[in-house]
């Protein structure tokens, strides 16, 4: 063992660090590995050929091949390097490669907390036969995006490439992404584990809850997608870790995607579990960005997955008004036996939401009037998120010209039963309720002081 520490290397050499034969449980830190191999279209920033490291707060850049490339080595760490702009050596045609490769016989690697950028192929390539690599809480954006340095076009290449087998080791192959199998049976790098899919992504309350499919028990990691032409994510922006079936996951059922599209893309096809989380939301998530996420069983990590994006429903607007329309103040003494209306609406200012649902709990000083319910999805969104008096009073008006909607549950979308309101069928058998873009929701019922 042995330590590599503080050095300035690189501006020609064909390997910047070589560890070979029995080297093992050196520490590479600190150092700046810098354009090895100039005149070559071979040559890495450091080489585990084989040999164990923990390579920690690196920068790795404009190496001819692999930023670093890991070589049946197993137990070695790669924490908090800067590793961008490899892999554009003169002969890029065949030598070009990732910020970060993991060799057939490598195994039982870690990847955590890096920045792997705009790396002339992947960003993390593992090949065939190579498994064990955990990939957690990294930066991974803009690979496949550079020329080479012989001018040689950009590749195209992904965030993760997980490689089937016979795909090229160096380069990868297109379309380079590896559709998820049904039962997650297939080999490849990293036994080519299935990526969760994400179905929505939808922020309520100051709340994001995500929902899709992964595979059992999956360590599910969450990033601000920088989204690859494939349509699928490169993970830049590490946002949460969840893991399907904890306490935190709502949704304990199965259910089945592909093989089909889901937003819009095909990711392939399985029968695994759902999944349903509700986290706060998290820093620069807001209406219009795009997620993705990884899923690790075991130490596998897979592929990002295809992207989301986010919508935004806002949390739901009380008012009560009298029968012609007169707000009732907040704190205001109404008379036992008065009726009055109450006005429930969403100002969805973002894009629609399909099979939305809510529920509200009257409370129990007021009686609800029977086959008073109606609801309306015509006026379009307010202005600012918070609607003016005006506008409400305009949204109230539109929803009291509707037909009224019958308190069981049937063929409409809303019902009334025990003092609860549901509308949409997630919480009752109610018809399915779709929220249109751009537009209020409004649910109007009449009540009287008990």
């Amino acid at each position: 063992n042995g330590t590599i520490r503080n050095n300035l290397i690189g501006f020609g050499g064909i390997r910047g660090i070589l560890l070979s034969g029995n080297s093992l449980n050196w520490t590479i830190d600190d150092n700046e590995i810098r354009d090895n191999s100039l005149d070559d279209a071979f040559g890495d920033g450091i080489a585990l050929d084989p040999g164990s490291a923990d390579v920690t707060g690196n920068l790795v850049t404009g190496s001819a091949s692999q930023g670093i490339v890991v070589t049946g080595s197993s137990g070695s760490t790669i924490t908090n390097n800067t590793i961008s702009g490899n892999g554009i050596g003169t002969d890029s045609a065949s030598g070009n490669a990732a910020g970060i490769t993991f060799r057939p016989t490598a195994s039982g690697n870690t990847v955590d907390l890096n920045i792997i950028s705009a790396n002339y192929a992947a960003g993390l390539s593992v090949n065939d036969g190579g498994t064990g690599m955990r990939v957690s809480k990294n930066s991974i954006f803009a690979n496949g995006t550079i020329v080479a340095r012989n001018g040689d076009p950009a590749t195209g290449q992904i965030g993760i490439d997980l490689n089937e087998p016979g795909d090229d080791l160096s380069a990868g192959t297109p379309p380079f992404v590896s559709l998820n199998d049904s039962g997650d049976s297939l080999p490849g790098g990293n036994d080519l584990v299935n990526y969760p899919v994400l179905d929505t992504a939808i922020i309520s309350g100051g709340n994001l809850t995500l929902t899709g499919w992964a595979r059992p028990g999956s360590v599910i990691e969450l990033f601000i997608a920088n989204a690859d032409p494939t349509g699928f994510g490169e993970g830049e922006t590490y946002l949460a870790t969840l893991t399907e079936g904890s306490g935190a996951d709502t949704d304990a059922g199965t259910g089945s995607y592909g093989p089909g599209l889901v937003n819009g893309l095909s990711q392939g096809s399985d029968n695994t579990n759902r999944f349903r989380f509700t986290i706060p939301a998290p820093a620069g998530v807001s209406s219009g960005t795009t997620l993705t996420a990884t899923g690790t069983l075991g130490t596998n990590t897979s592929e990002f997955s295809g992207i989301v994006t986010v919508s935004l429903i806002p949390e739901i607007r009380k008012g009560a008004y009298l029968l012609d329309g007169t707000p009732i103040a907040d704190g205001a003494t109404m008379p036992q036996g008065v009726e009055f209306k109450f006005l429930l609406y969403i100002n969805n200012t973002g894009p629609g939401v399909t099979d939305a649902s809510i529920q509200d709990v009257l409370d129990p000083l007021f009686a609800y009037e029977p086959g008073s319910l109606q609801v309306d999805n015509s006026v379009p969104a307010c202005a600012a998120q918070l609607c003016t008096p005006a506008e409400e009073s305009a949204i109230l008006a539109s929803v009291l010209a509707t037909p009224f909607l019958s308190d069981a549950v049937d063929a409409d979308t809303a019902s009334y039963a025990a003092a609860t309101v549901n509308v949409g069928n997630q919480d009752a058998a109610n018809a399915q309720l779709d929220i249109a873009a751009n537009s209020v929701l409004a649910i109007a019922l009449s009540a009287r002081v008990q």
